[in-house]
């Protein structure tokens, strides 16, 4: 008898709106912006110091580029509408929620 599981459907391994379970990346999204984005872009093999460059002029999409990179390296659920509405809403939710994806 063969038994098959069903994958389970991908997650973020934390919430949006958890970005204060970990203050130490909260206060370093918020005061160094720019090099989380570096370092989200160096995980995902990009180049991060033109993501912290380009991050001063254009962080929402930046950001918006680093979560559907992190779902499909991931697995995680989601789409296009889910990450412009969690970009738009709370850039700096999601920006803490990408860089503690990307650095665990």
């Amino acid at each position: 008898m063969t038994i098959t599981t069903q994958p389970q459907s991908g997650d973020w391994k934390y919430g949006l709106f958890g970005c204060c379970g970990d203050v130490k990346t909260c206060c370093f999204v918020y005061c160094c912006s720019c090099l989380s984005q570096k370092r989200v872009a160096e995980s995902l093999g990009g180049n991060g110091m033109a993501m912290c460059l380009l991050h001063f002029c254009f962080a929402p999409c930046i950001t918006f580029y680093h979560r559907g990179q992190l779902r499909a390296r991931d697995g995680i659920d989601g789409g296009l509408v889910g990450d412009i509405l969690a970009v738009c809403c709370c850039t700096l939710c999601a920006m803490v929620q990408a860089d503690r994806q990307a650095t665990d």
